[in-house]
């Protein structure tokens, strides 16, 4: 709700849908949708219905194989993050400084795990990055995934990624 007009005017012009996740937090949800009407941009919710969540949970150790990972990380290439001009293949590379800060770890992040999209030369060097695992790739313990947990706010905790 803090956007400017100009937002609200270029999501129009460039035909942008806003799709976003009703998460428990308290946002007026309403009030974004009747937003984003009044200003003829497409809106929609990404999900409705039963609310579960899941936890991927990390290996600290890194002792994980990224190539075996990949090949059933569900994850790998559906959620790609652009950040600070850095494009990921998921979003637990793109943004683990925040939990490595708040837990006191160092997850590594190298070179090798984005791509940077001020450097690449064409589309083929971007869809060739994306379709490799990343170093990082090491961190994820894809096989202890749990699936259809409580849909509930964080409790801060390193037990919900671990």
């Amino acid at each position: 709700m803090k956007q400017e007009e100009l937002f609200w005017k270029t999501c129009h012009e460039n035909n942008i849908l806003i799709s976003i996740t009703q998460y428990p937090i308290n946002l007026n949800y309403n009030e974004i949708e009747e937003k984003a009407k009044n200003n003829n941009v497409d809106f929609r919710y990404y999900f409705r219905g039963k609310k579960t969540m899941q936890k991927r949970p990390f290996d600290l150790e890194g002792r994980q194989n990224p190539e075996d990972n990949i090949k059933i990380c569900h994850m790998a290439n559906n959620c790609v993050q652009l950040r600070d001009g850095k494009l990921f293949t998921c979003v637990e590379t793109a943004y683990i400084s925040i939990f490595n800060e708040y837990f006191n770890k160092d997850l590594k992040v190298t070179d090798k795990d984005y791509i940077d999209i001020y450097k690449v030369k064409n589309k083929d060097e971007i869809f060739n990055f994306l379709n490799k695992p990343v170093p990082f790739c090491r961190y994820c313990n894809i096989l202890g995934i749990e699936q259809e947990l409580e849909w509930r706010k964080s409790k801060k905790e390193i037990t919900e990624w671990i």
